[in-house]
């Protein structure tokens, strides 16, 4: 008995190790981290550089066989949709401006357009498109159309100075004490804050299209969402758009610090965090080559004007005109030749 337990005891020893790594000092299991249950209101992957749709792609090849000369006004807005995917916003504008761009219905075509007015600034504009372009939901406090025109009323207030980053809010409903008065946990299709959640996560998805760069406005706007998601519904929700407002303004510190709480609370209560990468993607540079080649020719030839008379090439004065290269090279060798010899004729002496 004594020899069968000396020839067992590391096996024993090491179950004890297990034993103890598992249940701790507290003899309690530790549970893995889980998924926070996000019934009401879930976070889809936002596609912030959708694919051109299969009649873009096709009109794009049909305007590559036209001239264009013979071009139509549809081929002239298939040419500006094609301009947007490739982040050219003012040319692509140049080609909305001189289009009825307000009968758009498409919802591709729809985004393009708004990408192509909100990336050139021109958020005046862009108001009056939404105008014509989203209709009142009719239902609810809060819809759709409410949640553009306060986002782009905030891009207004920010190009006149009228926005103050510490104090003014950009969706004044997320604050609006009235909300209280809802109830929280009935059907989503009869959830208010669900359907507040609904309208600024899509207007949130419209302007993060195509778009990386520093924006103040936004980013303000995602740490509004972040701190309503928090308030009504999920950690792992608020942990997600605060994520979303650093990536637009490393420096908003209200933000890094909701990041923060956000997080401890996150593995406090063992949950698995959204993967900000994942569900926010990335938005590649040139990832969609379509025909750019051709529109940087024409666009070389809008340039020109009519009469435009090209200067006189620059040419290098050629000091040795009547050497080439072969010539050049016998010279070499012959002169090699010579000092080989010169140099034995001396080394006999």
């Amino acid at each position: 008995m004594i020899h069968f337990f000396q020839r067992n005891i590391f096996i024993l020893f090491g179950f004890c190790m297990i034993f103890t790594t598992v249940y701790g000092q507290d003899g309690r299991h530790h549970k893995p981290p889980q998924k926070e249950n996000t019934y009401y209101f879930n976070i889809s992957n936002y596609n912030r550089q959708p694919e051109p749709p299969k009649y873009i792609e096709e009109g794009i090849q049909k305007i590559l066989e036209t001239p264009i000369v013979n071009w139509t006004a549809y081929d002239s807005l298939i040419f500006a949709y094609e301009s947007v995917h490739l982040e050219k916003f003012e040319r692509a504008l140049n080609n909305f401006a001189r289009l009825n761009i307000d009968t758009i219905q498409e919802p591709h075509a729809q985004i393009l357009c708004r990408v192509a007015l909100q990336q050139s600034k021109r958020f005046n504009r862009l108001l009056n498109f939404n105008q014509f372009t989203i209709n009142n939901a009719n239902t609810g406090v809060y819809d759709l159309k409410s949640a553009y025109d306060d986002l782009t009323t905030a891009y207004i207030n920010n190009e006149n100075k009228r926005i103050d980053y510490s104090n003014d809010t950009i969706f004044k409903i997320l604050f609006d004490d009235t909300l209280n008065a809802f109830p929280q946990r009935v059907e989503p299709h009869r959830n208010e804050f669900v359907k507040i959640s609904f309208a600024v996560d899509s207007v949130l998805r419209q302007f993060s299209v195509l778009h990386d760069n520093r924006d103040m406005v936004l980013s303000k706007a995602f740490e509004e969402m972040g701190d309503f998601q928090k308030k009504y519904f999920y950690i792992t929700n608020a942990h997600f758009y605060y994520s979303a407002a650093l990536h637009y303004d490393k420096n908003n510190k209200n933000a890094i610090q909701k990041y923060k709480a956000a997080k401890d609370e996150i593995s406090r209560r063992n949950f698995f965090p959204i993967s900000f990468k994942t569900t926010f993607g990335r938005v590649i540079k040139n990832r969609y080559r379509l025909s750019e080649d051709y529109i940087e020719g024409i666009k070389k030839k809008e340039d020109i004007p009519e009469n435009f008379v090209a200067p006189p090439q620059e040419t290098k004065k050629d000091y040795l005109p009547w050497l080439d290269v072969q010539i050049v090279t016998l010279i070499v060798v012959f002169l090699v030749l010579l000092f080989v010899l010169f140099f034995i004729k001396t080394k006999e002496k």
